[in-house]
Order: C-alpha cells, then sequence, then structure tokens
C-alpha cells in the first residue's frame, strides 16, 4: 500500500471540534468505518483502475475536560487493508496533546491543539515503530460557529492542521462540518476532508451522516465518498460511530 492511500484512509479521524469540554467531563467516541475500490487518482487527478483494494478500520477518541480552557485529548486508530493480489497491510497510530481555548463568545468558538504521536507501526515494523514516543508533531487551529435556523439550531467549523511525520513529507489538511437539528433527537452532519502532502498526494472526501442522540450517547451512521484527489484512491464505504459522554 502506498503511503497516499495510507494517508487518505487515515485522513477523516473522529474529533470532539473547537469546543471544550467542561471540567471533570469525558467525551468518548468510537468510530468505525470500511471501504472497497478498483479505482485510483493519477498524477493528474484522474480516475484509472487499480487491482481491487478493501480496507476497514476504527479509531478510539477520548477527550476530557481539565479545565475552563484546556481539554485533554487522545486517540488510538487501526487500519487494515487487502490489496488485489493477496498482500495484507495494518497500521496502528495513537496521538495525545491538548487543545486550548482561544478566544470565546455566545456564537464564536477559537481553539489550538498541539500535539504528537506516541505509538505508530506499521505490520513488517511492529517492534520497532511500537515505542511511545511525542514524534510526528501536529498543529491545529479550530474554529467553531453556533447558530440558528428557524427553531433549529445548527453548527459550522473548520480545522487547519499540519502534521509532520519522520522521515516522510508533512502533511497539510482543512477539515470542514456543518450539523444542523432535524428534531430534538436527530441531527445531519455534512463533513469534508482535504488533505496534501509535498510529495504530491491529494485527497477531498465528503462524509454525509445521521445522528441520533439517546441520552447520554449518539449514534452516527453515514456514508463517506471520494471527491477529488491525486495518487490516492478513489473510493467510498459506510461510517458508523458512537459518542459517550459522562
Amino acid at each position: 500500500m502506498s503511503p497516499g492511500l495510507a494517508a487518505a484512509f487515515l485522513s477523516g479521524q473522529a474529533e470532539a471540534g473547537a469546543w471544550p469540554l467542561a471540567p471533570g467531563r469525558t467525551q468518548i467516541i468510537a468510530k468505525y468505518e470500511s471501504s472497497q475500490t478498483r479505482s485510483a487518482y493519477d498524477l493528474d487527478g484522474r480516475t484509472i483502475q487499480i487491482p481491487p483494494y478493501a480496507y476497514s478500520g476504527g479509531e478510539v477518541f477520548i477527550e476530557r475536560g481539565l479545565s475552563q480552557r484546556l481539554t485533554l485529548q487522545a486517540n488510538l486508530r487501526y487500519l487494515r487493508g487487502q490489496e488485489g493480489f493477496g498482500s495484507d497491510y495494518t497500521r496502528i497510530t495513537g496521538d495525545l496533546g491538548l487543545r486550548v481555548l482561544a478566544y470565546r463568545s455566545p456564537s464564536w468558538v477559537v481553539s489550538l491543539y498541539g500535539g504528537g504521536a506516541v505509538l505508530r507501526s506499521d505490520q513488517a515494523q511492529l517492534s520497532a515503530q511500537s515505542r511511545r514516543d511525542l514524534g510526528d508533531p501536529e498543529a491545529r487551529l479550530l474554529v467553531g460557529h453556533n447558530f440558528s435556523l428557524g427553531r433549529n439550531r445548527g453548527f459550522a467549523e473548520i480545522q487547519a492542521a499540519q502534521l509532520g511525520h519522520k522521515g516522510k513529507a508533512s502533511e497539510m489538511r482543512i477539515e470542514g462540518r456543518v450539523g444542523m437539528d432535524l428534531t430534538r433527537s436527530w441531527q445531519v452532519l455534512l463533513q469534508n476532508y482535504r488533505g496534501s502532502n509535498p510529495r504530491g498526494v491529494e485527497w477531498s472526501k465528503a462524509e454525509l451522516s445521521l445522528v441520533r442522540e439517546l441520552g447520554p450517547a449518539s449514534l452516527q451512521l453515514g456514508w463517506r465518498q471520494s471527491l477529488s484527489g491525486r495518487q490516492t484512491a478513489h473510493e467510498a464505504g459506510p461510517v458508523l460511530a458512537l459518542w459517550y459522554r459522562f
């Protein structure tokens, strides 16, 4: 599996967003996604045929409010893929960092995130890369806005991030999402993930979901679809997530 494919498949990580978590509160997001594809984008962004490729992956994202301005967040991601000739690819990643509230008004919020990798492992190098360190830094700007449309509440958010990788090209990511209440217990969520690195790998994906509120939990069911790219897979598949707050 190419670095471009791996980067694109891992680009849509579960994120709690710009809003800080109240002190002592915790949120856990468990997410699963899968896809199969026979096509990819070439250097010029055109769709070409490739050997069949299938992947599935999961992520657990945890955040805890430390103070009115500080939120601790961590995530663990797992990806397993199988190419058309029977070769498997496994990747496990983990990150740890702090989100700091920089500005807040009744309808706007701005936060800054800084963190780094505490776990990186590939199938062929599991023992060598499973050591815990703070390499692969990440810096992220998060801007969120609350609004109302009639009686329905909504929000919009944009995030810009720079991710470094030891021995590999760094990545730039722009991620946006808009959510709107349909009823008291149902919400529609539209997300877009864009990314690129200096090697010419680019991707853009859209994700449309319905979210059902279940007391302290939320259930998300959606579909993710590639929109464009270069040197990466053209893929689509379901997304399932469970959010729990306490």
